[in-house]
């Protein structure tokens, strides 16, 4: 099978509960959750019309439920909108080279190799997932869930018509910045990467299984480095901290990948001022 045609998004899981593991909701090409979950709903549903125009914002066409509060945001770059709706001070630059890390992990060609599941093995690599449009929301505790949302933190991927993908990511702040850090790492990572499946079966929707775990794997891992590093934990520590540590998934327990030194130092400083 060639790799290169082969590119899958994860479903929800029953086992996203591990360690408020984040996990990305996404569609075929239809907008609608893969998953059992109720749908969301639709924007027109809740938008108030200005002179025949929508006036919802383009960036919470999947979060309707935000429609008419308006919160906060900062803009990275041309594509990503941060909405904040917790205390905290956070810094766009930070996210924007939190971003630009977790691209680079599509630079190193195979990241999980020789992954064993069903009698065969498989090689997953990442490859850029070109959003047109990437919409972040950190919310606490009060404030209104998507429809879509299930967990802590989550990322909902879908495709227009044409096929083109646009990604929103709930991250929830519970008064631990260390787990909000590795929430929003995580799921900035699923907003950036796709993953690329190779193996010698026909049958699509394994190689669809194993890339959606193996890059909820891959992300996790890199979710936790930023922890470590916003602990202000050294590479020594953090190695030590991920040894032998696995990710269970709907096809058995991944690895916690270990990256590189210099990797690891070049992660920034907490996103929170």
């Amino acid at each position: 099978m060639k790799e290169s045609g082969l590119y899958f998004l994860r479903c929800p899981k029953t086992w996203r509960a591990f360690l408020r593991l984040a996990v990305v909701s996404t569609t075929a090409l239809a907008l609608l959750a893969c998953d059992d979950s109720t749908p969301a709903r639709s924007v027109e549903s809740e938008t108030r019309l200005e002179n025949g125009q929508s006036s919802i914002d383009p960036y919470l066409r999947q979060y309707p439920e935000l429609a008419t509060i308006a919160p906060r945001h900062l803009d990275i770059g041309d594509s990503t909108r941060v909405y904040n709706m917790t205390p905290l001070e956070i810094d766009g630059d930070v996210l924007a080279t939190l971003a630009s890390r977790a691209a680079e992990l599509q630079e190193g060609g195979v990241l999980l190799s020789n992954i064993s599941y069903n009698n065969q093995t498989f090689d997953v690599k990442f490859v850029p997932l070109s959003a047109v449009q990437k919409t972040v929301v950190l919310r606490d505790l009060q404030a209104p869930r998507p429809s879509w949302n299930e967990s802590t933190h989550e990322t909902l991927i879908q495709f227009d018509d044409q096929g083109i993908p646009s990604a929103t990511s709930l991250v929830t702040y519970e008064g631990d910045r260390s787990n909000v850090s590795w929430g929003m790492a995580t799921e900035i990572c699923q907003q950036t990467l796709r993953s690329a499946v190779r193996g010698t079966t026909q049958d699509v929707g394994l190689l669809e299984l194993v890339g959606q775990n193996g890059k909820e794997a891959v992300c996790n891992s890199f979710g936790m480095a930023y922890q470590a590093k916003v602990e202000g934990k050294s590479y020594a520590d953090y190695l030590q901290m991920t040894a032998g540590r696995g990710i269970p998934t709907s096809i058995g327990d991944l690895p916690v990948l270990q990256f590189p030194e210099n990797f690891y130092n070049s992660l920034p400083p907490s996103f929170i001022r």
